[in-house]
């Protein structure tokens, strides 16, 4: 794919940090504890990821928080970070440099990668689910048309909201595999591919599904999910069910051309605040297609972001 394999790369280090996770004894939970202690917080997602070998420590937050492992796993120092490779520094540079609005097409590049032009979705459908501790689970179905021989792979872009907000933990849970997984923390970004069982020829059909799974803080005046199609989308519905009803709810869309351009054709309207939102497109075009809800009342000192 023209790129560093980013999950061969971190084998030696998932294999060193999961042979001194397991000799401590101790559960992910305890360790994101651990860290978030000594004010280096980690998402369970994230070490998930360093365990596996999807995702190694590439940014200086990360390699903070991994010298601070060291000292929890009462491993020697230099354990972890000697057994990550000598580039995990420099390979996401690129990425960096990049201004705001290229870096997910950017890091995409350096993983050979590509959101545009390799398949067709003919059918997508996200079902969003809130809890009142502040998980949001978001199951993705997706029925692909492939526009190139050999299309063996699918890829997700996301950026946090914020800096400090954990990355979602992503599981291919039908049709798929989850591949590699890169996370820029200094940037919010993270890139991950879902791999297919076989490659597909021009025209062959695929059905798979995933899940996101994010953490919040508890008790947020709002919420709200939002999806970016990077080309038209022949029929898509969108599904939030939330714990209690909203005070309000609000759907936005703003479409874009294939060059990213926004269309003047930007559409905003209030839904019906309910706990069982569903909104169905046909021919959604390319572009941000975002609901977002309040769920309380604001408090001194708070706005919404919309």
């Amino acid at each position: 794919m023209g790129s560093v394999d980013h999950r061969e790369s971190g084998e030696r280090f998932a294999q060193v940090f999961t042979d001194a996770v397991a000799r401590s004894g101790m559960t992910l939970q305890e360790l994101r504890g651990a860290l978030r202690e000594r004010d280096v917080p980690v998402s369970i997602a994230t070490l998930s990821y360093w365990r596996s070998g999807r995702s190694i420590p590439a940014r200086e937050r990360s390699l903070k928080a991994l010298e601070e492992l060291e000292r929890v796993l009462h491993v020697g120092a230099g354990q972890l970070t000697g057994a990550l490779p000598s580039d995990a520094l420099q390979r996401w540079d690129v990425v960096k440099a990049a201004g705001v609005d290229e870096q997910g097409k950017a890091l995409l590049d350096a993983m050979g990668l590509t959101l545009r032009g390799q398949l067709h979705n003919e059918f997508l459908h996200d079902v969003v689910v809130s809890a009142v501790d502040g998980t949001q689970v978001e199951t993705t179905t997706q029925l692909l048309r492939a526009a190139v021989d050999g299309l063996d792979r699918v890829p997700m872009a996301f950026r946090m909201n914020f800096l400090e907000d954990p990355p979602p933990l992503i599981t291919a849970v039908a049709g798929c595999e989850l591949g590699r997984v890169v996370q820029l923390d200094d940037e919010g970004l993270q890139v991950g591919e879902l791999l297919l069982p076989r490659p597909l020829a021009v025209g062959e059909r695929c059905l798979l599904e995933y899940r996101l799974d994010w953490e919040y803080p508890q008790d947020l005046p709002e919420g709200g999910f939002s999806r970016v199609l990077p080309e038209p989308v022949e029929h898509y519905a969108l599904e939030v069910r939330l714990p209690s009803r909203p005070l309000r709810a609000n759907y936005r869309s703003l479409p874009n051309d294939y060059q990213g351009v926004h269309s003047p054709d930007a559409l905003e309207r209030p839904l019906d605040p309910s706990t069982h939102m569903v909104h169905v497109f046909a021919d959604a075009p390319a572009g941000l297609h975002e609901v977002q809800w309040q769920a309380r009342e604001l408090r001194e000192g708070e706005v919404l972001p919309w």
